[in-house]
């Protein structure tokens, strides 16, 4: 996906940063299950069919890192805003919408 021609049509990068406590570096299986279900929803909720495309997901440290590639900026922004209204206490969350036309955000995922 890294090497696709078509990525500069989605020139706008959305990126979830959910905090969780660790127990060593990695979650234990009950906050990975948790985990995993909050992006599992923020996919179903950012679907490709509307501009977004769901990229990777690093977790380590403490967060888990979301990167979806969209198309435009607004509607991502309004969907996220709808997250944090339907879980303003269930998940310790942050998000960032920025320009980044060649995904150099994912460059530390090349080998």
């Amino acid at each position: 996906m890294l090497e696709w021609e078509g990525k500069v049509a989605y020139p706008w990068f959305l990126r979830v940063t959910v905090t969780y406590d660790p127990a060593g570096n990695m979650p234990d299986e009950r906050t990975n299950d948790i985990l995993n279900a909050f992006e599992d929803h923020l996919i179903e909720r950012l679907k490709a069919t509307d501009g977004c495309l769901w990229l990777a997901h690093e977790t380590c440290r403490g967060t888990r890192d979301i990167y979806f590639a969209c198309r435009e900026f607004r509607k991502p922004s309004k969907i996220m805003w709808l997250i944090e209204q339907e879980f303003p206490y269930a998940y310790d969350f942050a998000f960032d919408i920025f320009k980044d036309k060649y995904w150099r955000t994912l460059q530390h995922f090349m080998p």
